[in-house]
């Protein structure tokens, strides 16, 4: 079970890796742009929930 889903994780990246500079040329500077601010306020919030999660529990 573990192992499949190694396989399926790798087999999944190595996709988007070959696929990635078509998706690029498409989506174009805006894009890149637009998916840049996405991709930074989901890492802001998965970092604001962390932090907020292990304030609960120490209290």
């Amino acid at each position: 079970m573990i192992i499949s889903a190694i396989l399926l994780v790798a087999l999944s990246i190595y996709i988007l890796f070959n696929v990635g500079p078509r998706i690029i040329s498409y989506m174009g500077q805006a894009g890149l742009t637009a998916m840049s601010k996405i991709m930074g306020f989901l890492v802001l919030a998965i970092g604001i929930q962390m932090i907020t999660s292990s304030l609960f529990v120490s209290s």
